[in-house]
C-alpha cells in the first residue's frame, strides 16, 4: 500500500471529508513545488526568491495543517521512518543554533530577504523535503509533480525564447526588465534549471517506455533547454552535462550487452534510437561550448545582445576567509547568513585596488563554503552527515536495485540524480532559493519513494485503543497546528514590512513625498523591528538637515524643522545600531550625522563622530572609505594636518581611490601649496609611472593651475594606462571646454555615460553642450564612477569583463568581443 510518510488511514473506507481533506494537502504542495520555476508576485515590492520562499512556505505549512486535520479524524497514522529526512533538519538546526549564538539573531535567522543563507530558509528546506517525501511514497503523486515541472520547465524556456526574439520588453510584467532577468531567479541559475532539465529527459528516454509523442516532447524540450544554456554559457554546467551525456550514450549504446537489470530499459529500438540521438547531441554540443566557450558565446552574446559576467570571491580567498572566522569562533563559525561581515571584517586588502573595493560580497565561492564560514565546525558536520547518508542510501539503491515497475524506478532514480546534481552545484556556486528549494523538493521525493520501493517496514500508529498515546499524538498535532499558523502570522508580518519599506523606497525614487515615505518606513519599523529601516530614516533625516542648511535666511519653521529632523535622525541612527552594532553602515550613518553636526560648530559632535568611525572601522578594517571620512571630519573641523594624515592613510589603502586624490588637491588648494602639490606629484610618477591615478591628480592639480593643455596632457596618461577611468574622462572634457574642443569634449563624456549609465546627468550635459547652453567649468561633482560596472543585485554580483584580480574569479566564460 502506498502510503505518506505521515498519511492517515484506518481499516474502515475513508469518508469523503478525510478524502478530499488528504487529497487537498497532496494538491497544495504538489502545485506549490510543481509551479515554483516560473512562481513571481506581480506588484509585489519584495525580491523575487523572497516572494517564492514566501509562497512554499505558506503551502507546505497549508499541507501539514490540512494532514493534521485528516490525522485527527482518522485518529491512525502510518510512519515511515527515514533517516534522511533527519540528516537534512540536522542542516536546520546547525543553522539555527549558529544563528542564536551569533549576536545578531534578525539577520542570522531571516535578514531582509530571506536569503539561502538564513537559518529561517534551512528551516524551510527541511519542511520541504519531509512534505516531498510524503509525495514520492505515492506513484500518482510524484507523476503529478513531474508533469507540472515539466510544464513549468516548459513555459519558462517559451518565455526566454520569446524574449530573446522580441526583446526584454515583452513579458516584463514590471518585474523583468533586462534581458538577464528571470522568474526563476538569477541568470545563472537559470543554467543549472535547465541542464537539470536536460539530466531528467536523459533518464526518462532511457528508463520509461514513452510513446511517441512522449519521446519527441522531451527532445524537443531539451533542444529548447540546451538553448537557453548556449544563452547563459555556464562552464561548469557544460562540463557536468557532457560527463553525463557521454555516460547515458555509452550505456545507451552497449544496454543490449547487459543483463544485470534488464527490468529498467524499455527494450525497443525506436527508444533506444531517441535516447542515443539525443545524449549525442547534448554531448557535441557540450564539447563546442567546453573547447570554444568563450568565442562560441561572444558570437550569441552579439547575436542576443545579451553579456552576463557572474563574479564571486575564488575558493582560496574563501579559505582564507574561513581560517579568519575560525580563528575567532570555530564551532558555530561567524553565524547564518552573515558572510558579507565575514568579508569586511576580513577581506585581503589587495581588493581595494580594483573595482571590488567597496564590494561586500554576500557569499563565497560556493554555497557549502559559504555555509562553513556562517556555521563553522558544526555546519560542516552537518553538511558530513546529510550528503553523506544521502549518496549512499542512493547508491546502494542504483546497485542493488531489483524493482521491476519502471514507473517506481524511473521515480527513485531520477529523483536521486536530479537531487545529486542539484546538491553538486552547492560545491560550485552559490545557487538561489528555487535551485536549493528544487533540491530539497528532488531528496524528499527520492527518501519517500525509495522507501517505499524497496519495500521498507511501515509503522503504524493508532490513538484509538491508548489514551495516553491519544493525549501525547493529538497534543503534538494540535503544535503542528498551532506552529504552522505561528509561523504564517511571523512571515507574513515580515512580508509585508519588507513590501511597505521597499514600496516607500521606490515611490520616494519616482518623485514621492519624503514625508509620506517617513511614515511608510516607520509603520514597516513598527511591524517588525529592522535595522535597515531605521538606518534609512536616519538618511533621509540627514538629506533633510542639508537642505535646510542651505537656505540662506531660514524662517522659524524652517529652524524648528532643522531641530526636529537632527534629532530623529540620531534617534533613528541610534536604533540602527542598537538592532544591529556589527553592520558597518549603521555606524556610517550615525558618524555622518555627526559629522555634519560638526560642521555647523555643535557642541561634542566632533568627538561623536570619531567615535562611530572608529566603530565602523572595527567592522571594517579595511575599508579606506573610514580613513575619507576621517580626513572629511578633520578638514571641516579645521585641523588640515590630521586630515592629511587621514587622506594619506586612505591612499596607502587605495592608491587609486579618486575621492581622496580629488580631496587632497582641495587641502593642497586651500593651504596654497598648489605649486608644491604639483611637483610632488610629478615625482611620485617618475616614481611608479603606470599608475593612473597619479597622472589623474596631476591633472587635476593642473587644471586647478588653468594649465588645460598640460591638464588634458596628463588625463591623457591616465586613460592610456586605463581606459575606463570616468572621472579622467569627465575631467579632460572640462579641460577640452576650456580650450574650445566641444566635440572631443562630447566624445569623453558619451564614453563616461557608457561608463556609468547610473548617472543621468552626464548626458544632460552632453545636451546642453551640444545645444551651446552649458558651462562645465564647475561641475565637478558631476564626474562619474571610474571603478568599472559592477553591479550588485542581493547576492549576484556581475561585471562587464574579466575581474582583473586574482581575489575573484567569473562564474560565466567571458565571451571574445568580435
Amino acid at each position: 500500500m502506498n502510503n505518506p510518510v505521515f498519511s492517515p488511514t484506518s481499516g474502515s473506507r475513508l469518508d469523503t471529508i478525510t478524502k478530499t481533506l488528504s487529497s487537498a494537502a497532496s494538491l497544495v504542495s504538489i502545485f506549490t513545488f510543481g509551479i515554483l520555476p516560473i512562481l513571481f508576485l506581480p506588484g509585489v515590492f519584495v525580491s523575487l526568491g523572497y516572494a517564492k520562499v514566501f509562497v512554499v512556505t505558506v503551502g507546505i505549512c497549508l499541507s501539514l495543517v490540512l494532514y493534521a486535520f485528516v490525522f485527527l479524524s482518522e485518529g491512525v497514522m502510518n510512519f515511515r521512518p527515514t533517516i534522511g529526512l533527519l540528516t537534512i533538519w540536522g542542516l536546520a538546526l546547525a543553522g539555527i543554533v549558529g544563528a542564536a549564538l551569533s549576536g545578531d539573531l534578525y539577520d542570522s535567522f531571516i535578514g531582509n530577504s530571506f536569503s539561502s543563507q538564513t537559518a529561517a530558509f534551512l528551516l524551510v528546506m527541511a519542511m520541504a523535503a519531509t512534505v516531498s517525501a510524503a509525495i514520492g511514497t505515492k506513484k500518482a503523486n510524484a507523476v503529478k509533480l513531474y508533469v507540472m515541472f515539466s510544464i513549468s520547465a516548459l513555459i519558462l524556456g517559451l518565455f526566454h525564447l520569446v524574449r530573446l526574439l522580441f526583446g526584454p520588453e515583452v513579458l516584463s510584467f514590471g518585474i523583468f526588465g533586462s534581458a538577464t532577468a528571470s522568474p526563476l531567479g538569477g541568470w545563472n541559475n537559470l543554467a543549472l534549471f535547465f541542464g537539470l532539465v536536460i539530466i531528467i529527459a536523459l533518464i526518462a528516454i532511457e528508463q520509461l517506455p514513452l510513446s511517441k509523442m512522449g519521446k519527441i516532447l522531451f527532445f524537443a524540450v531539451s533542444v529548447v533547454a540546451l538553448t537557453m544554456l548556449a544563452v547563459v554559457n555556464f562552464f561548469t554546467v557544460w562540463l557536468i552535462l557532457g560527463f553525463i551525456s557521454l555516460a547515458v550514450l555509452m550505456f545507451t549504446i552497449t544496454k543490449k550487452r547487459l543483463s544485470r537489470t534488464p527490468q529498467l530499459m524499455a527494450d525497443n529500438n525506436s527508444q533506444t534510437g531517441i535516447g542515443v540521438a539525443l545524449a549525442l547531441v547534448v554531448f557535441i554540443v557540450c564539447v563546442l561550448f567546453i573547447v570554444g566557450g568563450s568565442v562560441i558565446g561572444g558570437i550569441v552574446s552579439n547575436a542576443t545582445d545579451i553579456s552576463f559576467v557572474e563574479v564571486r570571491p575564488t575558493t582560496s580567498t574563501t579559505l582564507d576567509i574561513a581560517r579568519s572566522v575560525f580563528g575567532e569562533n570555530m564551532f558555530t563559525g561567524i553565524g547564518a547568513n552573515k558572510f558579507g561581515d565575514a568579508w569586511n571584517l576580513y577581506k585581503d586588502g589587495s581588493i581595494n585596488g580594483t573595482e571590488f573595493w567597496g564590494t561586500t560580497f554576500q557569499s563565497g565561492s560556493n554555497y557549502i563554503f559559504t555555509s562553513v564560514v556562517e556555521n563553522g565546525i558544526l555546519g560542516v558536520v552537518a553538511w558530513l552527515v546529510f550528503l553523506g547518508w544521502f549518496l549512499y542510501t542512493g547508491l546502494r539503491y542504483v546497485f542493488s536495485n531489483t524493482v521491476n515497475d519502471p514507473m517506481w524506478n524511473f521515480v527513485v532514480t531520477s529523483s536521486f540524480v536530479a537531487a545529486l546534481y542539484l546538491w553538486f552545484t552547492g560545491f560550485i556556486y552559490v545557487p538561489g532559493t528555487t535551485i536549493l528549494l528544487l533540491a530539497a523538493i528532488c531528496t524528499g521525493v527520492f527518501f519517500g519513494a525509495q522507501h517505499v520501493a524497496s519495500n521498507k517496514k511501515v509503522l503504524q500508529i493508532s490513538v484509538l485503543d491508548n489514551r495516553k498515546l491519544s493525549f501525547l499524538l493529538v497534543g503534538g498535532v494540535m503544535v503542528v497546528i498551532v506552529g504552522s499558523i505561528s509561523v504564517l502570522y511571523f512571515l507574513g508580518q515580515h512580508f509585508a514590512s519588507i513590501h511597505n519599506f521597499n514600496q516607500a523606497v521606490n515611490e520616494l525614487s519616482t518623485g514621492g513625498d519624503i514625508e509620506t515615505a517617513e511614515i511608510k518606513i516607520a509603520n514597516a519599523y513598527s511591524q517588525f523591528k529592522n535595522d535597515l529601516f531605521a538606518r534609512e530614516l536616519a538618511s533621509y533625516q540627514l538629506a533633510k538637515m542639508n537642505a535646510l542648511a542651505s537656505v540662506e535666511e531660514p524662517t522659524q519653521t524652517q529652524q524648528q524643522q532643522f531641530q526636529a529632523a537632527m534629532v530623529d535622525g540620531i534617534n533613528a541612527a541610534r536604533l540602527a545600531v542598537a538592532e544591529d552594532g556589527t553592520d558597518p553602515n549603521n555606524w556610517l550613518v550615525l558618524g555622518n550625522l555627526y559629522a555634519f553636526m560638526a560642521g555647523l560648530n555643535v557642541e561634542g559632535a566632533r568627538e561623536l563622530a570619531e567615535e562611530a568611525y572608529a566603530s565602523m572601522r572595527k567592522y571594517s578594517p579595511n575599508n579606506p572609505q573610514v580613513a575619507m571620512l576621517e580626513a572629511e571630519l578633520a578638514f571641516i573641523s579645521g585641523d588640515n594636518e590630521k586630515a592629511r594624515e587621514k587622506v594619506v592613510e586612505a591612499l596607502q589603502m587605495k592608491q587609486n581611490y579618486t575621492n581622496a586624490i580629488d580631496f587632497l588637491v582641495r587641502l593642497e588648494i586651500s593651504e596654497g601649496n598648489l605649486d608644491e602639490a604639483v611637483s610632488a606629484t610629478v615625482a611620485s610618477i617618475n616614481l611608479d609611472p603606470n599608475n593612473p591615478a597619479r597622472h589623474y591628480q596631476l591633472g587635476i592639480l593642473l587644471a586647478e593651475a588653468e594649465s588645460h593643455e598640460e591638464a588634458v596632457a596628463a588625463f591623457s596618461e591616465a586613460l592610456l594606462l586605463n581606459p575606463s577611468y570616468a572621472n579622467a574622462l569627465y575631467f579632460r572634457a572640462v579641460a577640452l571646454l576650456q580650450l574650445g574642443e566641444n566635440d572631443s569634449a562630447v566624445a569623453d563624456l558619451e564614453t563616461a555615460r557608457d561608463l556609468s549609465e547610473d548617472n543621468a546627468n552626464l548626458q544632460e550635459i552632453i545636451d546642453a553642450i551640444n545645444a551651446g547652453q552649458v558651462d562645465i567649468t564647475n561641475q565637478g561633482d558631476s564626474a562619474a564612477l571610474d571603478d568599472g560596472q559592477v553591479i550588485e543585485d542581493g547576492n549576484t554580483v556581475s561585471v562587464s569583463g574579466e575581474p582583473g584580480t586574482d581575489l575573484v574569479s567569473t562564474v560565466n566564460t567571458v565571451p571574445e568581443e568580435n
